[in-house]
């Protein structure tokens, strides 16, 4: 059985080339799709840019470690929010987001509703959509639905450098509908597994909605129900 899984891993991973050797956005978006079905956990760092109220909001360095099912635990290394520390598992703790915060010399934790105004403060999502799957998701749900509608126009090229590493560059740019999720949509795939390392969102105006780059992405790393435990050591919740 592991080998048979090892075999198919090998096949998606397989560079998707036309017979004129361009990439098939079609193919791309789909093997990342089913790439990411494959992933049971991953570790990432992220850097995050969104209009909230007017005005760009930016962090960065915020570390990631997820585990299917719906498990969340996100940690911020450096900045304003230094130290504070979120983790979500559904199910689990009443299905609170538990927060630990960088004030009160580092000693408050609050359980808080994930999607409720304190967690939602200065920000465009809940820690829910935090992560890979919700961005694919969007990816998928939008990509779709302009190619129904026969109303997508995109730009690809294969040999883009993000932070000195070779991705594909999509731009996706639909109609004025608000069907969709922004205007244009910039995506950079990595190669081995065509995941969506970097997303940037414009909204009808063109104006930025948000942009999210992760970088030091591990996956299938063997994360487990410890490592989104509020008693782990390592963390001070």
């Amino acid at each position: 059985m592991k080998i048979f899984v090892f075999w198919l891993q090998i096949l998606l991973i397989t560079p998707l080339l036309s017979q004129q050797g361009q990439f098939n956005p079609d193919e791309i978006i789909k093997k990342c799709n089913t790439n990411y079905a494959l992933i049971q956990d991953y570790t990432a760092v992220f850097d995050k840019k969104e209009l909230i109220d007017g005005k760009i909001l930016e962090d960065k360095k915020i570390l990631i470690k997820y585990m299917k099912p719906d498990h969340y635990y996100l940690k911020w290394l450096d900045g304003k929010k230094k130290g504070i520390e979120s983790l979500y598992v559904t199910g689990k703790y009443k299905n609170k987001e538990i927060v630990h915060l960088n004030s009160f010399f580092g000693l408050l934790t609050v359980h808080i509703d994930p999607q409720g105004s304190s967690a939602m403060k200065n920000n465009r999502h809940p820690i829910t959509d935090a992560g890979l799957g919700s961005i694919i998701n969007l990816i998928v749900k939008n990509y779709t639905l302009a190619q129904a509608n026969q109303d997508l126009k995109i730009i690809c090229h294969r040999d883009t450098l993000l932070a000195n590493q070779p991705v594909i560059y999509f731009k996706i740019s639909f109609s004025g509908s608000t069907a969709y999720y922004g205007h244009c949509i910039e995506i950079y795939f990595e190669h081995k597994y065509y995941l969506p390392v970097k997303i940037t969102v414009y909204g009808q105006e063109n104006e930025l909605l948000e942009d999210y780059h992760f970088y030091d992405l591990a996956v299938n790393v063997g994360l487990s129900e410890y490592d989104f435990d509020i008693d782990n050591p390592q963390y001070g919740f």
